[in-house]
């Protein structure tokens, strides 16, 4: 075969032959698709001789172009850039297109964008939200009126119409109010339009009052400013240079020692307070202005102190401002303790021991342990504070001492008279409670001298350190109080109460205990102290009586009760009476004047564990 022909002929292996055989369509050059048809050697002879056709097709692959380029008889039919295309998000109502070629060229078909937000429950403008600031059409709810369209509202997908705006008197508002087509026109009398206003004091002056941008203003003013110290009124309050803002500020050379202040006087600033650098001293200031404080001081590390008696000497230190011996033993008060305590070469010596005695014996007056020698103990015995020995058995005791508990130990403890009240006792003494009686199941009480500077009967001891005559403190209300067995033992204006009291053994017994006496509550509380007008038993025969004491867990008087309620329904004066409106909550009283207004003090029978009385009760109308 010639090589002229070679191209042909690969077009034939494909199914090509010379347009001469078949009648399939003419690719150029004469070529023809004769696949499926029969060619006849002499067709397929004229075909080798026919020479070869320099613009037969090449498959190629396919392009946007106009051009057939695989060969296929087909223009365009697929390219390599197909597919979707556009540039909006698929978001809402937005999608994307499909490329297409048309006339030779890549076109983008098919893309839907974005388009103006309209009522009909469809993200249009594709910003994620579903109507969001729609458009209504004009006229969507009907004709406009004389202030303007009717509103709308985009209501699930729905143009929802709202009730169509009235004109209204005009403000200052930036809007016409009043749908004459002008804004903050013609403005009512009560907005002061034209009228002076502002302030005339100090740099202030005033101005015109003005609607502006919709806002009342002061057209025109002075203001005021914030005060400066220049002898001016700056924010126009009537006084000149108060509060300036540069005063109280920072001032002075230096940068540690700078403790100035500014300060305004006659219009003008001066530096108060500013100090200079200076020795250190020890006195809780940087006196050097180093940034540290007491750091060196002529006497640190000074010898200091005494090392006679017991005294030890020690060195000086600065300490909180102030120079001390530190690491020392300083002197002391003197004690009986045989040591000299207070480092004049002396031990133990009277003059300067409690009273200018000498070491005090058992049984006299101390008031702290080093008055009582080493071998005593100042105690506390209720009261009464004396010099006294530990002890293991009744030997180890002085004539008119018992050896018995106080506090955790045994000690030698002075008898005296027991009692049952202030009344068995001799002149300055009080009959007074003490623990750990000779017998755990009576009372425990002794008659002992009134303590020293002691408050009297229904005193207040309930301040730091107070101390009653008796040695009772009575709480809650904590007030002096005292044993008796009658009324007329606790003096004027007192009544003696008969008062359960826990003894040793833990039971109860019942005392009589002097407390004030009263016949309303306006007897009791002169001075705010809380106190109500309680009425309980006395001792003896006199019968009900009232006295002063805490308010009662419970209601108050006039409000409603019931003892037979779970919990029980109490009164803060302990009586609950019933008339036919109900029970309620009532006190006793000598006449209706201890009674609320309009109440009256009625008799009432009571009957006790001492006999039948008789007591007044308050009755509500």
């Amino acid at each position: 075969m010639r090589p002229a022909l070679k191209n042909l002929l690969l077009l034939a292996a494909a199914g090509l032959v010379l347009g001469a055989c078949g009648d399939g369509v003419g690719l150029g050059g004469g070529l023809s698709n004769c696949l499926g048809d029969t060619c006849t050697p002499a067709a397929d002879a004229a075909i080798d001789a026919t020479p070869p056709d320099v613009g037969a097709c090449v498959p190629q692959g396919e392009v946007c172009d106009g051009l057939d380029n695989d060969c296929d008889g087909q223009i365009d039919e697929s390219f390599p850039d197909s597919g979707a295309c556009g540039d909006v998000p698929s978001v809402g109502a937005c999608r994307l297109g499909t490329r297409a070629c048309r006339d030779g060229a890549v076109v983008c078909e098919g893309v839907v964008g974005p388009v103006p937000e309209a009522c009909n429950g469809v993200d249009d403008d594709c910003n994620g939200l579903l109507d969001d600031t729609p458009a209504f059409p004009p006229g969507a709810c009907g004709p406009a009126g004389v202030c303007g369209e009717v509103p709308a509202e985009c209501r699930a997908g729905e143009i929802v119409c709202l009730e169509p705006r009235t004109p209204l008197p005009e403000a200052c508002n930036g809007v016409d109010d009043d749908c004459n087509g002008a804004v903050d026109d013609a403005l009512p009398a009560g907005e002061g339009i034209g009228q002076p206003c502002g302030s005339a004091t100090g740099i202030c002056r005033p101005g015109v009052r003005a609607c502006v941008a919709g806002a009342l203003v002061c057209e025109g003013e002075t203001p005021p400013i914030a005060e400066q110290c220049n002898g001016t009124d700056d924010d126009c309050n009537g006084v000149v240079d108060d509060a300036t803002v540069d005063s109280q500020q920072p001032c002075g050379e230096g940068e540690l020692c700078a403790a100035g202040l500014t300060v305004c006087e006659g219009g003008a600033l001066r530096c108060e307070g500013a100090r200079p650098a200076s020795a250190e001293t020890c006195n809780g200031v940087d006196d050097d202005c180093d940034g540290e404080i007491d750091e060196a001081d002529p006497m640190l590390a000074a010898p200091c102190g005494s090392s006679v008696g017991a005294c030890q000497p020690g060195e000086i230190r600065c300490v909180a401002g102030s120079l001390l011996c530190f690491g020392g033993v300083s002197p002391t008060d003197e004690g009986c303790d045989g040591e000299d305590n207070d480092c004049d070469g002396e031990v133990d010596e009277a003059d300067d021991l409690h009273g200018g005695r000498a070491c005090p014996g058992q049984g006299d007056p101390c008031e702290g342990r080093d008055q009582c020698g080493p071998d005593r103990l100042c105690v506390d015995d209720y009261g009464q504070r004396y010099c006294t020995p530990t002890c293991d058995a009744q030997a180890d005791c002085d004539a008119g001492f018992s050896c018995r508990a106080l506090g955790q130990g045994m000690v030698c403890r002075r008898d005296y008279m027991p009692c049952v009240a202030d009344a068995e006792c001799a002149a300055g003494e009080h009959c007074m409670l003490i623990g750990g009686g000779r017998d755990p199941g009576r009372l425990s009480a002794e008659c002992r001298p009134a303590i020293v500077d002691g408050l009297p009967l229904d005193a207040d001891c309930s301040a730091a350190g107070a101390v009653c005559a008796s040695n009772l403190c009575l709480g809650p209300m904590e007030r002096c109080s005292g044993l008796c067995d009658a009324s007329p033992a606790c003096g004027e204006a007192m009544a003696c109460i008969r008062t359960p009291f826990v003894i040793g053994d833990g039971s109860v017994v019942e005392v009589g205990l002097c407390l004030a006496a009263c016949g309303g509550d306006a007897d009791c509380d002169p001075a705010g102290t809380g106190r109500l007008c309680q009425y309980d038993l006395a001792t003896g025969a006199e019968g009900i009586v009232g006295h002063c004491d805490a308010r009662r867990e419970g209601a108050a008087v006039g409000q409603p009760c019931d003892l037979n309620a779970m919990p029980a329904q109490t009164c803060d004066h302990g009586y609950c009476r019933r008339d036919a409106a109900g029970r309620y909550c009532t006190q006793g009283c000598q006449d209706d004047g201890d009674c609320l207004a309009g109440w009256r003090c009625t008799p009432t029978p009571f009957n006790t564990q001492a006999g039948p009385f008789t007591v007044g009760i308050c009755q509500r109308p």
